[in-house]
């Protein structure tokens, strides 16, 4: 037979347990994604990459194609100069130095292109990604989201936490689609 004491410590009992209940239910979720894996693994970055890629290929040709030409025609000049009046030396050289500044000029600018665009498509694949993990959160009752980064700006967490696999799963899918 129960006593009254045995009453008290089970209703105690019953108590802890149904408050440790509802403070993991109704606490906030927390959780945080390692942030290079996920825009890394990212279908759209991945796709974004390949085109930029191919963007730099193409001025990479351009530049080359210059150079060949400036080469050519320094070879062209050094073989030939014997050959050429004091003011054809002089006209070639003009030229040649013009060729020179083109291709310096055109190498510079591509190499400016090259960073605006690496930044614009990277700016705009962190904007899907961000978008899609605010959706997320909102989507599966989180109260904050955090992202990891190689600064150790999250220093640890548990396993549990770690919601990297399943919003990169869940990116890609919406981004298929």
């Amino acid at each position: 037979m129960m006593k009254i004491k045995d009453y008290i410590i089970l209703a105690i009992a019953l108590c802890s347990i149904s408050l440790g209940i509802w403070v993991k239910l109704t606490a906030p979720k927390v959780a945080y994604v390692r942030t290079a894996e996920l825009v890394n693994g990212f279908d759209g970055m991945k796709e974004a990459s390949e085109e930029y890629q191919k963007k730099a290929a193409e001025w990479q040709n351009n530049i080359d194609s210059l150079k060949r030409i400036l080469q050519r025609e320094i070879v062209i000049y050094s073989k030939d100069s014997l050959t050429y009046s004091k003011n054809e030396r002089i006209e070639k050289l003009k030229g040649l130095n013009y060729l020179q500044q083109a291709y310096l000029e055109y190498s510079k600018i591509v190499a400016e292109k090259a960073e605006e665009e690496d930044q614009i498509m990277t700016q705009r694949v962190l904007n899907k990604v961000n978008s899609y993990i605010e959706q997320y959160g909102k989507e599966n009752d989180y109260l904050i989201i955090l992202g990891t980064n190689s600064s150790g700006n999250i220093m640890y967490g548990e396993k549990a936490a770690d919601i990297t696999p399943i919003v990169l799963e869940n990116l890609n899918k919406n981004y298929r689609n």
